[in-house]
């Protein structure tokens, strides 16, 4: 908050006041809401306007006397650096208001609310000119009958709320005591009074506005306009136009439209799916309109006659002897033929037939043998109920009539027989052919190099091991035709694998490792050449004649220069593929380095301990014989007949004094150490 200065009014505030209002105007009105300045108090203890000057006449002791009749002019403007000093009515961009005279000198205001409307967005920051007016005359406020008592310039940042700012402006012969807040019209809501909501209770909508001038639904309705019904609860397959209604959509029915409608005329059925008519149990027909528990529920059958649920009618009797009828209501005689008896029993009657008749009713003649009744040598015989056939080897059928071609087993491998009567025919298994599956297949179609024969059907093949190809396996694939060896290298075809003789300078399973001469000594013997790669390692080129790793072995025969086949790492061993070859394999593998590891490793000890027994015997246990020959050892005075000799521990050079001793020991000190 701060108090602006009053400022002079020229042409340039006109012109902003002017470009502020058209810009106000031009817009489209989507706000609403009101300005209130509430106006609480006034003192004027001494009856002064702002000058010092007294409103009425003046004593000899500077008292004033006569009242100040106190009125206030208001104007709401957009936020303007400068306010004018006296603004005019149309420079007020939201609204020019002057009250009538509100009371005498100092007083307390009853009725001081001042209502400024708005219908554009409250921009939030404004200025406000208010001015204190002593009214000189008798009938009102008149241009030049008033005195301005105190005037007050604000510039001040307020938002839309419902709460009063309350403030104080004290000055030296006035105090202003003054409220003021913005809210905004009934059916605004937001910051800026902008947002608008209208209850409504309608085909449009059913709802009301909350606080924030947000639309809250009545009870029973929903949607962004709460233009939806909520239906009662449980409403399946409906729809409805009022809260706690459910209207059934086409094919459902009940309160909740939870049950389907079945198909027109279906009686004792029901339904999933709208239109369908599933049977209750016990019912069927197109329209469940059939009882499938007739005999049941309507016992048709009469005179002892047993009902089935079938038939066209839904049941079907079945009549004791001498009853008949569709319900067995009409009895008549015993219908077994041919001399045949009635018995009667509890599903019906049976016919005991005479010898040499069959039948339900006794009405087949039971056939007897004759001379041409079997067939193919077979032998006829009577039975109860007619007459067998006893077939001879190789034949079968009721007359003997059938040829049985496969009684003897002509297929053979496991093959499958198949008679029909002309002759047989034999459905062989995979492998084999001919008229009897006599043929073998793979045993006329060889697989070389290790291959398995395999036969499908009536075609055979060789299934190849891994480096051969063809027909039987006879070809050796071709591993050079990548051209595996590099740098030179040739390239010599095994199975399943090959071999590279690598250029000279060249190494390693594909030649891929370049040589260089070696550095320093030559650890090739017979004139080899060494040649080291760039991890540390040496390989030797050996000269005709020689072999191994250092060329130390002879061959005994002129052969062409070829590199070892031994080589040495200082550090690392080669990285060699498990498939080389030998010739192109110039280190050792895994098991035989660990091996030289070890044994490298164990002599090392052995002769660590060697050397340590041999010193410490050396300290604790002298040689006697350099005792005595200490002890026979004389010294001369010229020293002319010493001879010396080097220890062969020490290194030492030491005197022999030959004169004196023996030549037995002499030859002990030659054998010593020489």
């Amino acid at each position: 908050m701060f108090f602006g200065t009053m400022g002079r009014f020229n042409w340039s505030n006109t012109v902003i006041f002017a470009l502020q209002w058209i810009s106000i105007i031009s817009k489209v009105t989507t706000a609403a809401g009101t300005f209130e300045l509430r106006l609480n108090s006034f003192s004027n203890d001494q009856a002064k306007d702002i000058n010092g000057q007294c409103c009425g006449n003046n004593t000899s002791t500077d008292q004033c006397v006569g009242p100040c009749r106190t009125y206030f002019t208001v104007c709401l403007l957009h936020f303007l650096r400068e306010i004018p000093e006296e603004p005019l009515p149309g420079q007020c961009t939201f609204a020019f208001r002057n009250t009538s005279v509100l009371g005498e000198n100092s007083f307390e205001v009853h009725d001081g609310l001042i209502q400024i409307d708005f219908d554009i967005d409250w921009p939030r920051d404004f200025s406000l000119a208010l001015d204190a007016w002593h009214d000189e005359s008798s009938t009102g406020f008149k241009d030049g009958n008033r005195r301005r008592l105190e005037t007050l310039r604000i510039h001040r940042s307020l938002n839309v709320s419902t709460t009063w700012s309350n403030y104080t402006y004290p000055t030296s012969l006035h105090t202003l005591d003054y409220s003021y807040r913005v809210v905004c019209a009934e059916t605004y809501y937001g910051s800026q009074c902008r947002d608008a909501c209208i209850p409504k209770d309608d085909l449009f909508g059913h709802y009301l506005c909350d606080k924030d001038g947000g639309r809250v639904c009545m009870d029973g309705w929903e949607g962004n306009w709460c233009e939806h019904a909520v239906c009662s609860e449980g409403c399946v397959h409906g729809s409805c136009d009022s809260p706690n209604s459910c209207r059934c959509d086409n094919g459902y029915k009940g309160t909740a439209c939870d049950q389907c409608e079945t198909y027109a005329g279906c009686e004792q059925g029901t339904c999933t799916v709208p239109g369908e008519c599933v049977c209750n149990v016990g019912w069927g027909g197109l329209l469940c309109e059939r009882d499938l528990n007739y005999c049941t529920n309507q016992h048709p059958c009469m005179n002892g006659g047993t009902c089935r649920n079938e038939g066209p009618l839904g049941f079907q009797c079945y009549c004791l002897p001498s009853f008949t009828g569709h319900t067995c209501e009409t009895a008549e005689t015993c219908p077994c033929l041919n001399g045949g008896t009635c018995r009667s029993g509890s599903d019906g009657y049976t016919c005991l037939c005479p010898g040499g008749y069959t039948g339900d009713l006794c009405q087949t003649q039971v056939p007897r043998c004759d001379s041409n009744m079997c067939m193919n040598g077979s032998t006829c015989s009577e039975t109860f109920d007619g007459y067998r056939c006893a077939c001879q080897e190789g034949y079968t059928g009721t007359h003997c009539e059938i040829r049985d071609h496969c009684s003897s087993s002509p297929c053979r491998n496991g093959a499958t027989c198949l008679n029909n009567n002309v002759a047989y025919q034999c459905r062989c298994p995979d492998g084999f052919r001919g008229d009897q599956c006599e043929e073998n297949l793979c045993a006329t179609h060889g697989c070389e190099n290790g291959g398995t024969c395999r036969a499908e059907s009536d075609s055979v093949h060789c299934e190849c091991p891994r480096g051969f190809n063809g027909d039987h396996c006879q070809n050796n694939v071709n591993d050079c035709v990548a051209s595996p060896c590099k740098n030179g290298g040739v390239c010599f075809d095994l199975v399943n694998d090959y071999r590279c003789e690598c250029a000279f300078g060249f190494g390693g399973p594909n030649c891929s490792d370049h040589f260089t001469v070696c550095d320093g000594d030559n650890p090739c013997e017979n004139g080899g050449t060494c040649l080291q790669d760039v991890m540390g390692g040496f390989m030797c080129e050996c000269a005709e004649g020689w072999i191994g790793t250092t060329c130390t072995q002879s061959t005994g025969k002129e052969q062409t220069p070829k590199p070892s086949t031994d080589w040495q790492r200082g550090s690392q061993q080669p990285n060699l593929r498990a498939t080389s070859s030998p010739i192109t394999n110039f280190g050792l593998s895994d098991t035989m380095q660990l091996a030289i590891y070890v044994a490298f490793g164990l002599l090392v000890i052995v002769l660590v301990i060697i050397l340590i027994i041999v010193v410490y015997r050396k300290q604790h246990h002298p040689d006697p014989r350099q005792n005595d020959l200490e002890s026979n050892t004389t010294s001369t005075p010229n020293n002319r007949n010493r001879h010396t000799y080097k220890d062969n521990f020490s290194q030492e050079e030491k005197v022999l004094p030959l004169l004196s001793i023996s030549e037995k020991v002499c030859n002990k000190e030659q054998d010593t150490y020489s």
